[in-house]
């Protein structure tokens, strides 16, 4: 499986991209979907190096998350982001922004953006803005709480799951719980298209599914999310 390539245009600026005779600055949505429909085309640099064309689900584009997140200018308010997601997506280009030259990427992986941290600390702003649309690509929808803090109640016991680490790292998930306290509590990660990992709120660790001990579920080590830190979001009622 190959990772996303991603336009993330917040490194250095201020810059312009040049592309179909007119220039782009960073901070719109036209900077951000001409790099993305670069990638999705392929392109040959000066000194003749090609770069091949890149499967729509191989391209998502790059954000800063806040204005303080990385240089300002580069900075889009989570309306913009929305639209910038809308016009790769559909191929209908707002007024002054870029006109895509291969019509609509409805396959695009998505938003990348640094980081989820600035995010949680301005009230998810960014993710409550893209959320729904996102999941709602490609006729998917998992409708899962990204970026909210759940607990976990077993319906036969009514006791919440628990993370806590206090006897061993390696202590398994178990619903022994009788309210949610810190070690009760995750954050709801979005993991890709219908996936998500839970985030310990008193540990800062993933839940994982150890396939090494019996697909055991864990959160005493899991630092980013892989594999075994995915899962699929299904609502029930």
């Amino acid at each position: 499986m190959k990772e996303p390539a991603t336009p993330a245009n917040y490194q250095e600026g201020p810059w312009f991209y040049k592309r179909q005779d007119k220039y782009y600055r960073e901070g719109t949505p036209g900077l951000e979907d001409s790099q993305a429909e670069l990638l999705l085309h392929g392109y040959r640099t000066q000194n003749g190096q090609n770069f091949p064309v890149l499967a729509q689900s191989q391209v998502a584009f790059g954000v800063p998350a806040t204005s303080n997140a990385a240089d300002v200018a580069s900075f889009m308010s989570p309306a913009k982001v929305l639209a910038t997601a809308k016009i790769l997506d559909a191929g209908t280009s707002a007024s002054g922004s870029y006109p895509l030259a291969g019509g609509s990427y409805p396959g695009f992986a998505g938003v990348m953006t640094w980081d989820f941290d600035y995010d949680q600390n301005n009230g998810l702003a960014l993710s409550n803005a893209l959320t729904p649309y996102l999941h709602s690509l490609n006729g998917t929808s998992s409708n899962a709480p990204i970026g909210h803090t759940i607990a976990i109640k077993a319906s036969a016991t009514g006791l919440f799951t628990t993370a806590n680490l206090n006897t061993s790292a390696d202590t398994l998930l178990a619903a022994w719980a009788s309210t949610p306290q810190a070690w009760e509590q995750f954050t709801v990660v979005s993991a890709g298209t219908n996936l998500v990992a839970l985030k310990s709120v008193a540990s800062g660790f993933y839940v994982s599914c150890d396939m090494n001990n019996g697909d055991d579920l864990r959160a005493g080590w899991a630092t980013s999310v892989q594999g075994w830190e995915d899962f699929t979001y299904q609502l029930l009622n």
